[in-house]
């Protein structure tokens, strides 16, 4: 696997590791200000986030936690359902410039081939195409193991240029399926400022 795709892959196995009580407890987010968390629903207020430097935007629910984590360009947790617990379902993005240009399959490959590698007792539940806004994206719905705890993961895979992305969704197993639907939200809503 080429250096920047292995980059990633660690950035994406670091993220998935802050459902961990011990880092969670130190992220500075404030429960009490998210305490009543609603259900979040297409109507619900969202965030935009721009980055004009990678060339891409994504919405978010507004009452998603953000948290600044070196390397990764957004990372976001779920409001926990109740004060004080923690967070169920995280999302992050990660976007590279690479020297030498792939293709999506190419990207997706070797990044599917690496997951057993990066993670514990993976398992990949299925996989398939889509686009956003006319932009082609592979993804992956896999589980794995993590300091107990078992996980399911919905990643997309996208290529532009010379710039991959990545955007990982995870969640507690037992909670995925309520999950989902507002993670393929999230991800539908992803777009390029400028094609390549």
């Amino acid at each position: 696997m080429k250096k920047s795709h292995f980059i990633i892959m660690l950035f994406t196995v670091l993220a998935n590791s802050f459902f961990s009580p011990t880092i969670y407890a130190d992220t500075s987010m404030s429960v009490e200000e998210n305490s009543e968390t609603p259900k979040t629903t297409p109507a619900s207020k969202i965030e935009k986030y721009e980055n004009k430097e990678k060339n891409y935007a994504i919405d978010y629910p507004a009452q998603w936690l953000k948290k600044d984590l070196p390397k990764l360009d957004l990372v976001l947790f779920a409001p926990p359902k109740e004060p004080n617990a923690q967070p169920l379902a995280s999302m992050n993005i990660v976007a590279e410039k690479i020297d030498t240009p792939v293709t999506l399959e190419i990207f997706y490959k070797e990044s599917i081939d690496n997951l057993s590698s990066a993670l514990k007792d993976v398992s990949v539940i299925k996989s398939g195409e889509t686009k956003f806004q006319n932009v082609a994206s592979k993804w992956v719905q896999y589980s794995h193991e993590m300091q107990g705890m078992k996980f399911e993961v919905l990643q997309y895979f996208i290529v532009n240029g010379d710039m991959i992305y990545l955007i990982t969704f995870s969640s507690t197993a037992e909670n995925y399926a309520e999950y989902r639907p507002l993670f393929e939200l999230i991800a539908s809503s992803f777009r390029l400022l400028s094609a390549k």
